[in-house]
């Protein structure tokens, strides 16, 4: 009976242990389940988000790139527009200041061109007329002549008192005359009334202003001198020369009463 007892109690003990061996295994088996199970979850999370994240990070990356795609292109866009601008602005300055420097570009530049033309004229005009001037100083004369008829003022001739009561016909008038004229080349410029006679010797003037040769006696008449002097030759053959002065006078004596 003893041994029946003992051998149950054996039993019972064995029992009682791989009964709790199995519970253990089982656990153990049970809570390395759920350990595997939680691991395989927190990895799974973990690479679920890790892939968030890194999704995240590539979607914040496109973002931040296509942002600075956006803000390169609108800083071209910028730069691009302040250089139109410079470049306008100096367009204009350009322009202004052309059009400043040649008052209407086309007016500094037509306009100075036509004040140098027309001062190129006037200067070539005024060329013109001094050359002209000169060539007609070298080809003229200024001369100077007087007509009187004292003498026959003195004898009391009733036409010398009726054309000159005080004896002057003409008072050292200048003239213009061409180069190589004669004394009788200006008195007949002087438009006053000529009797002249062509001779051997060149014309001889025996009336002026009606005053004839041999009005105041047989030794009366006309004579000329020039600078003072009388000439032997015909008026018509003295070649007068520049700033000479001519003096036709009456006389009663062939002279010698002037």
């Amino acid at each position: 009976m003893e041994k029946i007892s003992a051998f149950l109690l054996a039993v019972v003990l064995f029992l009682s242990i791989l009964s709790g061996c199995s519970t253990d295994k089982d656990k153990t088996d049970k809570e390395a389940l759920f350990s595997t199970a939680s691991y395989e979850e927190v990895l799974s999370d973990t690479d679920s988000d890790v892939k968030s994240d890194d999704e995240n990070i590539s979607s914040s990356q496109d973002e931040n790139s296509t942002e600075s795609v956006v803000i390169s292109e609108s800083h071209t866009d910028s730069i691009a527009s302040s250089k139109t601008d410079i470049n306008s602005k100096k367009a204009d300055i350009a322009s202004k200041s052309t059009a400043q420097s040649s008052p209407t570009s086309q007016g500094g530049s037509s306009s100075s061109k036509s004040s140098t033309s027309e001062q190129s004229k006037s200067v070539s005009k005024s060329t013109d007329k001094t050359s002209s001037q000169a060539d007609t100083d070298k080809s003229t004369i200024t001369v100077y002549m007087s007509v009187n008829c004292q003498k026959a003022i003195e004898k009391n001739n009733e036409i010398a008192l009726a054309i000159a009561p005080d004896g002057v016909i003409l008072n050292k008038k200048s003239f213009s005359l061409n180069k190589g004229a004669s004394v009788y080349d200006l008195l007949k410029e002087s438009d006053l009334i000529i009797g002249a006679k062509g001779t051997a010797m060149g014309y001889y003037v025996y009336s002026i202003q009606s005053l004839a040769e041999k009005a105041c006696g047989a030794k009366s008449g006309w004579i000329y001198s020039v600078n003072g002097t009388v000439p032997s030759k015909s008026c018509s053959n003295y070649t007068l020369k520049d700033n000479d002065v001519v003096c036709w006078q009456y006389t009663c004596d062939n002279g010698n009463d002037l």
